[in-house]
């Protein structure tokens, strides 16, 4: 369930708070919850996967959600120096860097493999989409962006899904790493449900059929309840449009 509150600021940008927790939360003292601060965008971009993570750990928590806006104010008042996301504990310590956090998230869900080989395997994968989606270009003018996304996706970008197709088919099992989701599947869901949902620029929402491993295991993970689970606590789900 989730109950949602918002702060409008006077030049009409605003904060959403949303407190969600699980039928099984365990954390209903407001003092005990965890804070999960990202932006406010679509489906929830890298922050989704630490969020089902939280969930699935039964973890109620504060989503606040920032307007690109209020995020560069923030920075020019001296907040977020090492950006978003960032992960505030009950105890007040705060954590940064995605990836980080969704591995600790992971572990409080189960789903980051105990087995040393297994929990390598998502590593890499979580290494190897996070190369690839820190690495794409812009550029200085709409034309240059473009030009800059479509090289990146006929080269670099192609050689990065060449190797999540390449670790994906030599690993045992369904999903990325084994039988069932970890958050290396998490982690790679970020990356194909950018594209397919044509919310990355100048690449086609078709691009991944070339990697049809690929596209597999992102089907998996569209009807996997830790994913389902989560996103319909909070209206929405994992229907591409």
């Amino acid at each position: 369930m989730a109950e949602s509150s918002k702060v409008v600021h006077a030049n009409g940008s605003a904060t959403v708070t949303t407190t969600v927790s699980s039928n099984h939360a365990t954390a209903a003292d407001p003092s005990s919850k965890m804070e999960f601060t990202y932006f406010a965008i679509n489906r929830g971009g890298r922050g989704l996967g630490i969020k089902c993570c939280l969930f699935k750990a039964g973890l109620a928590f504060d989503d606040v959600q920032l307007t690109f806006e209020e995020f560069g104010k923030a920075k020019k008042e001296g907040k977020y120096a090492c950006g978003l996301p960032q992960l505030k504990l009950p105890n007040g310590k705060v954590f940064t860097q995605s990836f980080a956090i969704l591995r600790y998230a992971g572990k409080l869900a189960g789903l980051y493999p105990e087995d040393p080989e297994q929990a390598l395997a998502c590593d890499v994968v979580m290494d190897v989409v996070f190369d690839l989606m820190a690495k794409v270009p812009g550029g200085d003018t709409p034309d240059a962006k473009k030009k800059a996304r479509e090289e990146y996706a006929a080269t670099k970008m192609k050689n990065y899904t060449d190797e999540l197709s390449r670790l994906i088919d030599t690993n045992p099992g369904t999903f990325a790493v084994g039988n069932s989701i970890t958050i290396a599947d998490l982690a790679l869901f970020f990356y194909t449900d950018c594209i397919m949902t044509g919310n990355f620029d100048h690449v086609d929402k078709g691009y991944l059929s070339a990697w049809p491993s690929v596209v597999a295991v992102d089907a998996l993970i569209r009807k996997d309840p830790v994913v389902t689970n989560f996103l319909g606590s909070v209206g929405e789900t994992t229907d591409l449009p």
